[in-house]
């Protein structure tokens, strides 16, 4: 009769069996400490009666034998729930975290940036042998849990640890800060000491702090208001004001009631409003929202090297896959309405944009 085969776990595998492990143990623990806990309040309670016992004047109903019996079993009981307490201590030491959620959202700007690298690898336990010893390899490695915040952005540290060949490159922090910017993450990379050199291969760690991140369909927990449109609207007023400055010129001026000024143009947030929630039965949420601009040519100010309507344009057909708080990411933006100068010279249009995210 054929034997059975049985397949070996990885690493991550295994550390996961032996975490949901030490997760009961802790129960156990927990469970044991607390009755041990129990038992030394009710001793001390027992002792303290004897003590009020005499000083009542009480002198039939304990000795001083139940007296001395009673402050040893109060110093056993408080030793033992002492020891249980450190049990506890330890084994919820032994539980590690396995969580990559972050380290996901980190790992396609790795790969992204250096495609010659192949695929980056995810996981909560560091590598420790290269796959491949002529191709290098690049693994985001997340030990910690993220810091979630209500408007879906999260954030945390991970580690980028790369195996390498001497004579191989190594990774470039900043190309890899800029690629995840671009979509709204904020990252800071820093290497963390000098190369390790392992044998005949190099291990290089670059340390990541992620300022802000968010998943390519973020977890919202509250439901999008007018309040977060109207700062979407104020981000993209500030945005298409932006967009009109030279490199020479001042920075732009904000004022109260979301109105920016640049040397070419005024340009206003008039409002910012929900147009409409639909959720789908997996709990994906789509969120349609309106932004309503104004803008006007600065008085005195030098003529703009585009019209500000091809400015916006531009910023509308970039919006795909940014983040905005409490929002969730663009799927889709327009131009829903663009008017034409009144007598004041000012410009009004209206924009649509579709954003995702996902409610528990």
């Amino acid at each position: 009769m054929p034997t059975k085969t049985t397949k070996a776990l990885t690493p991550e595998q295994s550390a996961i069996e032996q975490n949901e492990a030490a997760k009961v143990a802790l129960v156990a623990a927990e469970a044991r400490a607390e009755f041990l806990l129990s038992a030394a309040e009710q001793a001390d309670l027992d002792r303290d009666a004897i003590e009020d016992s005499f000083k009542a004047g009480d002198e039939k109903t304990h000795t001083a034998l139940d007296h001395a019996v009673a402050g040893s079993a109060l110093i056993r009981a408080e030793a033992l729930a002492a020891f249980a307490a450190s049990a506890v201590v330890k084994a919820s030491a032994a539980i590690i975290s396995t969580s990559t959620e972050l380290a996901e959202i980190i790992a396609p700007y790795v790969k992204a940036t250096h495609p010659d690298y192949g695929d980056v690898g995810v996981s909560f336990l560091r590598p420790k042998e290269m796959s491949d010893p002529n191709r290098p390899a690049a693994t985001v490695v997340q030990s910690q849990p993220v810091k979630r915040g209500q408007g879906g952005a999260m954030s945390g540290a991970v580690d980028i640890v790369l195996l390498r060949k001497s004579f191989h490159v190594g990774l470039e922090a900043k190309k890899i800060e800029d690629a995840a910017l671009k979509d709204g993450i904020s990252l800071s990379i820093s290497s963390r000491g000098v190369a390790q050199v392992q044998g005949d291969y190099v291990v290089d760690n670059l340390h990541v702090i992620a300022n802000s991140a968010h998943a390519a369909v973020p977890v919202i927990d509250i439901t999008p208001s007018p309040a977060m449109a109207g700062q979407f609207a104020h981000n993209l007023a500030a945005a298409l004001c932006g967009a009109t400055r030279s490199t020479t010129d001042p920075a732009i001026r904000m004022h109260d009631g979301g109105v920016f000024d640049s040397a070419v143009a005024t340009v206003e947030a008039t409002n910012g409003s929900i147009v409409h929630i639909d959720t789908d039965p997996n709990g994906k949420r789509f969120t349609e929202a309106e932004a309503k601009l104004k803008w006007a040519m600065a008085r005195g100010g030098r003529k703009p090297q585009h019209p500000i309507d091809t400015y916006l344009r531009r910023l509308v057909s970039e919006q795909t896959d940014i983040f905005a708080p409490g929002l969730g990411v663009v799927t889709d933006a327009k131009i829903e309405h663009l008017g034409f100068p009144d007598p004041l010279g000012e410009t009004e249009a209206t924009v649509r944009v579709t954003f995702a995210s996902a409610s528990r």
